[in-house]
């Protein structure tokens, strides 16, 4: 016998479910031409690692999928369980953590360089002081904890948490794929 779920769980448990299917779709697509190495020899060097993004993310999906059809089969009861709204919590504190690590630690003005060890812009003879971007990268780190759990604690409105979430896991995804397969290809 299945165990009922609520109407909140069960719009958690489907915008889980999605948002996972899109990450593993969307991997797949923005590594397939590493994968099938469509470029010639330039690509050789990264058709292993294209491989085993796609395995990984056949899994995901299989996983998105399987969610999927475990909340789709399970009865609506409005006094069932609602843990499917933790799932949406755990992919927003995901998305906050990962805009959090491709914030850079510190940048410099155009025309200058960053000098990685002592943080400061060169050009020419110039030194200047980059900018430091700690800051932004704590407080979305501890602020997306923060919103991750009132998330999970806030089950009246699961509605506003799905599409906050939703919209958290499609920008840090954007910019993550923007970031590392979109940059190898230029």
């Amino acid at each position: 016998m299945r165990a009922e779920i609520s109407p909140a769980g069960k719009i958690a448990g489907f915008v889980t479910a999605g948002c996972i299917i899109v990450a593993g779709i969307a991997f797949i697509a923005t590594s397939w031409d590493e994968l099938t190495c469509a470029k010639g020899p330039s690509c050789e060097d990264w058709a292993g690692a294209a491989g085993l993004v796609s395995l990984v993310s056949l899994a995901v999906i299989g996983a998105g999928l399987r969610i999927a059809w475990t909340v789709w089969r399970r009865p609506v009861d409005p006094e069932g369980s609602g843990l499917w709204i933790w799932g949406l919590s755990v992919l927003f504190i995901l998305a906050a953590l990962a805009v959090a690590l491709l914030i850079p630690v510190a940048t410099c003005p155009s025309g200058t360089s960053l000098d990685p060890v002592f943080r400061l812009c060169i050009r020419g003879t110039e030194r200047l002081p980059a900018t430091q971007w700690m800051w932004a990268k704590w407080a979305i780190a501890i602020g997306g904890i923060g919103v991750g759990i009132a998330i999970g604690r806030l089950r009246r409105i699961v509605v506003v948490s799905a599409i906050v979430t939703a919209l958290a896991w499609t920008f840090a995804l954007t910019w993550l794929l923007r970031e590392t397969f979109a940059k190898a290809h230029s």
